[in-house]
């Protein structure tokens, strides 16, 4: 099993975080979101708030270049309720599309079919054992050393 350590940073404009000052993208992103709230908070619906977020910044000269280029993206992405579902099936498509991830998934199953241990896959591949376990027990639980997106997709609880 890997263990990730997270430091959360609460980038959310009325909290002032020293971040803010420093990274003017990350300060306009904020704005922009407060914006939406406060606009939602008067009595707005979600479309009509965004609308009048986007306005704002085109005004306000805040975040105009990110929405110049990635505009119908942001609008859409916005509307669109983004589950944790769907930011899981995002991670696996485009983890799997990493070749090395894929090539590790695949080279484990491909031991573990020959009946090597986790312990002897991770000498050999020279990887964590905690990594190769994990990849090792989502094998198992999901029945297949060939369908490796199906391990993917097991070892990421989708």
């Amino acid at each position: 099993m890997l263990e990730c350590m997270v430091k959360v940073i609460n980038i959310n404009l009325p909290e002032n975080h020293s971040v803010l000052q420093k990274c003017k993208p990350l300060y306009e992103y904020s704005w922009f979101v407060q914006r939406i709230r406060e606009y939602m908070a008067e009595g707005n619906g979600q479309d009509a708030a965004i609308i009048h977020a986007v306005k704002d910044c085109e005004k306000e000269n805040i975040f105009a270049e990110f929405v110049r280029e990635h505009g119908s993206e942001v609008i859409n992405m916005l509307y669109t309720q983004f589950s944790m579902e769907d930011a899981l099936e995002v991670w696996y498509e485009e983890g799997f599309e990493d070749g090395a991830l894929k090539k590790l998934v695949e080279q484990v199953c491909r031991k573990l079919a020959k009946g090597k241990s986790s312990e002897t896959i991770a000498e050999e591949l020279e990887e964590p054992l905690e990594t190769v376990t994990g990849i090792c027990d989502a094998a198992q639980k999901c029945g297949s050393y060939s369908d490796t997106k199906a391990v993917f997709r097991t070892l990421l609880n989708i």
